[in-house]
């Protein structure tokens, strides 16, 4: 299993998936945990990290991206799901 691949449903999709604080079992293979969508659509060509997974899945190595803390910081599901009538996704 891989955690993702990049879909593109248009030419100028930029596909994009943080995978962090999770625990990742070992059916996602750790040393290349993303795949390619096609051979157009290459995974390196997308926006893939993780960010303090654990577990026997979790991405280790040159094909596992890692956001550090401080880039992990910006990467909040309030930043990204909460809109202009003030909803708070996170409870």
């Amino acid at each position: 299993m891989y955690l993702g691949r990049p879909w593109h449903n248009m030419a100028t999709a930029s596909p994009q998936a943080v995978v962090g604080d999770t625990v990742v079992n070992s059916g996602v293979t750790a040393a290349h945990p993303w795949t390619d969508m096609t051979t157009d659509h290459s995974w390196t060509s997308a926006r893939f990290k993780e960010y303090a997974s654990s577990g026997d899945g979790a991405g280790v190595g040159a094909n596992a991206p890692q956001l550090a803390a401080s880039e992990a910081a910006d990467y909040t599901a309030q930043k990204y799901l909460v809109g202009t009538d003030g909803w708070n996704p996170v409870y």
